[in-house]
């Protein structure tokens, strides 16, 4: 594809791993980035780099478990209200009468107690981190679908607090996984498998919808509502787990490959006066010069305000030195 971040991108050779310094000059002299002159590595090349098979985990397990819950109670809802609130008779939906004939007033009350759920991630999305929000909101849904299972015969007789914990479980759906599972994806991973294992992410939470809308009802008919319930609230323990074990905590970190390289010395060479740096994550060493006057092997260029521009762009004379040395 095009990129337009690189508007010299004709000019930029492809990447070629025989010759890491040539490219890294090519980059500093034309203005593309490592990524535009890098190859994007494919989906199944990334699934092979052990580094991020943890991450991985974390991303597309926790999207995936959420979303077995989340689509299986939003989507039969009506089902769920219809076993707490039994409809008089064969009586159909109107816009009159109580909380209790009523199904418009009950999903009404469920939309209100979720909604502000998004709001209140959006304000402790930072402090709390992404990690953390998403761990308290699996549990805190594990809690409630557990109550609405193991106390389903007792809460049946107070109906409208059964409709406030099941209401509850979307407002912590959405201030938890349903805030931070699309999220995670873009701060777990560095930009050159990025969209890729975001969209491997998305996949796997559509995955876990087609499921739960799939399962949600035959189990809800084969079983009952409680054991349905439990069943969910096992599922959230699973993201719960998943969340724990796999799942960085991002906040305070910068990005990976999103920050600017940090040159540390690496090891001297036997040459006395010149130090190797390692420049890249790719362990591609340049030579840099160090304080030795006595030493001339090239003069670096300088901007308008005298500072070292070595790394922009270096005299032929590096050049030659450094090709002899590779």
């Amino acid at each position: 594809g095009i990129r337009l971040a690189c508007p010299m991108r004709a000019r930029c050779s492809p990447w070629h791993p025989a010759h890491p310094l040539q490219d890294r000059l090519l980059e500093a002299s034309s203005g593309c980035s490592a990524a535009d002159l890098a190859p994007q590595p494919g989906l199944w090349k990334v699934l092979q780099m052990r580094r991020y098979w943890g991450r991985i985990a974390g991303c597309t397990l926790g999207w995936f478990l959420f979303d077995i819950p989340s689509y299986g109670n939003s989507l039969f809802e009506p089902t769920v209200l219809a076993n707490v609130f039994p409809p008089p008779g064969n009586a159909g939906v109107g816009l009159t009468g109580g909380i209790d004939d009523n199904m418009c007033w009950q999903l009404l009350i469920v939309a209100l107690i979720a909604l502000p759920g998004y709001y209140v991630a959006m304000y402790f999305m930072d402090s709390i981190g992404r990690r953390n929000m998403q761990l308290q909101g699996f549990l805190i849904m594990a809690i409630l679908y557990a109550i609405l299972g193991i106390f389903d015969h007792q809460l049946t007789q107070v109906p409208s607090l059964m409709l406030v914990l099941y209401g509850l479980t979307f407002f912590f759906s959405n201030f938890g996984p349903n805030s931070t599972t699309f999220q995670l994806p873009a701060e777990s991973f560095p930009p050159q498998v990025r969209t890729t294992l975001n969209g491997l992410s998305a996949a796997c939470g559509m995955s876990g919808a087609a499921l739960g809308s799939a399962i949600f009802k035959t189990i809800e008919s084969a079983t009952s509502l409680p054991a349905t319930m439990l069943l969910c609230a096992g599922v959230s323990l699973l993201g719960f787990a998943v969340t724990w074990f796999f799942v960085v905590d991002m906040r305070g970190k910068p990005m990976e490959g999103d920050e600017e390289t940090e040159e540390t010395p690496d090891k001297t060479s036997d040459n006395e006066g010149e130090t190797y740096m390692s420049v890249d994550p790719a362990g591609v060493l340049l030579p840099k010069l160090a304080a030795d006057p006595g030493k001339k092997v090239g003069t670096p260029k300088r901007d308008s305000q005298g500072h070292d521009s070595r790394d922009r762009a270096m005299q032929y004379d590096t050049v030659q030195s450094v090709h002899a040395k590779i």
